[in-house]
């Protein structure tokens, strides 16, 4: 996944981190996504929309029956270790009745390589 981070911003240390906003079906299936909070760079901006696209959750259980949530994490553009890191520990998905906790929604990726 560092192939998503552009290479001119990485190779001038530029980072920063996108939060992003997912609504995902009973599926799992990302539907609806979009820039949370920006990074204040548009191209990593750009580069986490082009990501959120490939994304793949499991869907959410509640009492035993798959419902749809909106979820937000932050991916991180960091010019240290792999480039790019992503925290879906830190996911919170909306419910009926307040927050799911992270450990409820775990996602998977549908990403080559």
């Amino acid at each position: 996944m560092g192939a998503a981070y552009p290479p001119l911003l990485r190779d001038a240390e530029i980072e920063g981190t996108v939060f992003v906003h997912f609504f995902i079906d009973t599926e799992g299936d990302v539907v609806v996504w979009g820039v949370y909070q920006s990074s204040g760079h548009a191209p990593l901006d750009e580069a986490a929309m082009r990501l959120a696209e490939v994304f793949r959750f499991s869907p959410v259980m509640l009492r035993g029956e798959p419902v749809p949530v909106w979820t937000s994490f932050p991916i991180t553009f960091s010019v240290q270790g792999c480039g790019l890191r992503l925290a879906p520990d830190e996911v919170d998905a909306p419910t009926e009745r307040g927050q799911l906790t992270s450990h409820c929604l775990r996602y998977r990726r549908r990403i080559n390589g």
